[in-house]
């Protein structure tokens, strides 16, 4: 990762070359590896190598699946990410891996938001926007989501009134 945000991919990819080797079958190892991969931009690497480690992890524990679900977010398989969340909130979780998974849960809502905005679903997205801002009314992605729907609808100073709020926080 040092080597990458000195602008020095190739070599960053070469060290993670270079470490997989040593991974062996480590699992914290291998999917830090593929989350450092995914940073770097190769995004199918990426997600094969925690694809192949989950399938030859005869019970992967909550910590890999969450790291998983983080990949997944990252990468932007939503398809895949909404199953793995309900996947994870069907299971007893730690407090910690809880907050990750509800973060994780968050972004991807916001993002939701402006999904069914872009293909047109303003009802959808409002419904989403409206959630987000009954659990974290001061969150200000979820307000920014708010006032691009608004924007979008073509209710403009609605949208107006979200950014001038956004702004004085």
């Amino acid at each position: 990762q040092t080597l990458a945000k000195m602008g020095q991919t190739r070599s960053s990819v070469q060290v993670l070359e270079q470490a997989l080797p040593s991974a062996g079958r480590d699992a914290e190892l291998l999917a830090g590896i593929a989350n450092v991969m995914l940073e770097l931009g190769d995004e199918g690497r990426s997600l094969s190598m925690m694809r192949t480690l989950l399938a030859q992890t005869p019970k992967p524990d909550q910590g890999l699946l969450v790291q998983y679900a983080g990949l997944l977010l990252k990468s932007r398989q939503d398809v895949e990410l909404a199953a793995q969340l309900r996947q994870l909130y069907a299971q007893p979780l730690t407090p910690a891996q809880r907050k990750d998974v509800d973060e994780i849960r968050w972004v991807y809502s916001v993002r939701q938001t402006d999904v069914q905005r872009e293909a047109g679903n303003f009802s959808s997205a409002y419904e989403i926007a409206a959630q987000l801002l009954s659990e974290r009314p001061n969150d200000i992605p979820a307000q920014q989501a708010l006032a691009r729907l608004y924007s979008s609808a073509g209710e403009h100073n609605r949208a107006l009134s979200w950014y001038h709020q956004i702004l004085q926080m």
